[in-house]
C-alpha cells in the first residue's frame, strides 16, 4: 500500500481527526495526492518499505527540488537520486498522532496547548519573533487551512544510507536517545539543506530524508546552549510537542530579529510526530565547499578555545528568573 493523500473534513463539535487517510497504491505524496507514481515500486530487504526512484523532471520530483532548493540561498546540493517512500506503519501512527495531538490541545489547551512563554518578559520580541517564524514555515504550505488544528510543514534529516533506510523501516523510535542536543532532548530536523551538512557530509554514503511534521505547539526556545537557563539535554517544555529555535548559522540562536538569512532546528521527542516522506542520495565528492563554509560545533563536540564567548549573546544569557 503506498502513502496516501490527505482529504479535510468539515469542522464539527468535538474532537475529531482532522485529516482521513486512504490507502492507494499509486500514490506517494501524503501532502500532494496529484503525484501519481507510474514506475515500478521496489521494496526494502525487510519488505517494511515501498520505495520508487522520482524521474528527473517529473512533478514530484520537481516538488522535492523544489522544497529543498527555497532554503538553499543559491546555492545548489548535488543530489544524484531521489527515492518516494512508502510505508503504511508509519502513516498510520502519524495520522493517529496527528489526531491525537489535535483532540488533547482541544479538548483540554491549559495541558497541552501552553501559551506561558507569552508571559515572559525579558527578550519577549525575540520569543515572539521566533514563534512568528515557524508561523510563517505553516502558511507557506497551502494544505494548512487557518482553522486546522495541527498543522503540518516539510523538514530535513542528513544522516548516512544505512540509518535512513532504518528510519524508512521503523521510523525515528530510536533517535531520541542518542541525541541530548543544544535546544532539548529528541529528534532533530531543519528546514534547511545547508544547515543539515555537518550530520551527514561525513558520512560514507550521505543522505537526507525529507520528512513531514507535526510541531504541534511548539515552544519558542532562544536560550543559548551554554547559558544559565540553556535546555540542553532537558525533556521537553511541560505543555508542548515541540521545541523550535531560529539559528545562525553557527547553530546558536539569531538573535537579529530582523535578520534576511537564518536557520532553524525543530525538537520533537515522539517519533510518530514525524512521517519519512523522500529520501535524497547525495554526492559526498562534491561537498567540499559547502562543508567548509557551514561546518560548525555539535552537541557532544569540544568547542574552540574562545568561540563559546564570541557566539553566545548577552539576548540570550540569562532569559527570565520565570522559567
Amino acid at each position: 500500500c503506498g502513502v496516501a493523500g490527505f482529504m479535510k473534513e468539515k469542522k464539527s463539535k468535538g474532537p475529531q481527526p482532522l485529516m482521513q487517510f486512504a490507502l492507494p497504491t499509486d500514490i506517494t505524496d501524503p501532502i500532494n495526492p496529484q503525484f501519481a507514481i507510474d514506475q515500478k515500486w521496489e521494496f526494502s530487504p525487510s519488505k517494511r518499505t515501498r520505495f520508487t526512484t522520482l524521474n528527473v523532471g517529473s512533478p514530484e520530483h520537481d516538488y522535492v527540488r523544489n522544497l529543498l532548493d527555497t532554503q538553499m540561498h543559491g546555492k545548489k546540493l548535488p543530489v544524484t537520486k531521489i527515492y518516494a517512500l512508502s510505508n503504511k506503519t508509519l502513516l498510520t501512527n502519524f495520522a493517529n498522532s496527528r489526531t491525537t495531538i489535535a483532540s488533547r490541545i482541544e479538548s483540554d489547551p491549559e495541558a497541552h496547548n501552553r501559551k506561558d512563554w507569552m508571559e515572559i518578559k525579558k527578550h519577549s520580541r525575540q520569543r515572539k519573533w521566533t514563534a512568528e517564524v515557524l508561523q510563517e514555515k505553516v502558511e507557506k504550505q497551502d494544505y494548512n487551512t487557518p482553522d486546522v488544528v495541527t498543522p503540518i510543514i516539510p523538514v530535513l534529516h542528513g544522516t548516512d544510507s544505512a540509518i535512513a533506510w532504518k528510519i524508512a523501516d521503523n521510523g525515528f523510535v530510536s533517535l531520541a536517545a542518542l541525541d541530548a542536543g543544544f535546544y532539548g532532548n529528541g529528534m532533530y530536523f531543519s528546514s534547511s539543506a545547508l544547515y543539515t551538512i555537518p550530520y551527514f557530509a561525513t558520512k560514507s554514503n550521505p543522505v537526507l530524508l525529507l520528512c513531514y511534521a507535526v510541531p504541534g505547539n511548539s515552544y519558542p526556545v532562544i536560550e543559548h546552549h551554554s547559558s544559565k537557563k540553556s535546555l540542553m539535554g532537558q525533556p521537553l517544555k511541560p505543555g508542548y510537542q515541540s521545541h523550535y529555535v531560529v539559528t545562525k548559522k553557527d547553530g546558536c540562536p539569531e538573535t537579529n530579529t530582523s535578520a534576511s538569512r537564518y536557520y532553524d532546528e525543530l525538537v520533537i521527542a515522539q517519533e510518530t510526530q514525524i512521517l519519512p516522506a523522500y529520501m535524497l542520495e547525495i554526492d559526498r565528492s562534491k561537498l567540499a565547499g559547502l562543508v567548509a563554509e557551514y561546518q560548525r560545533v555539535l552537541p557532544g563536540e569540544q568547542e574552540p578555545a574562545g568561540k563559546q564567548e564570541d557566539s553566545k549573546s548577552e539576548s540570550t544569557e540569562e532569559v527570565s528568573e520565570k522559567e
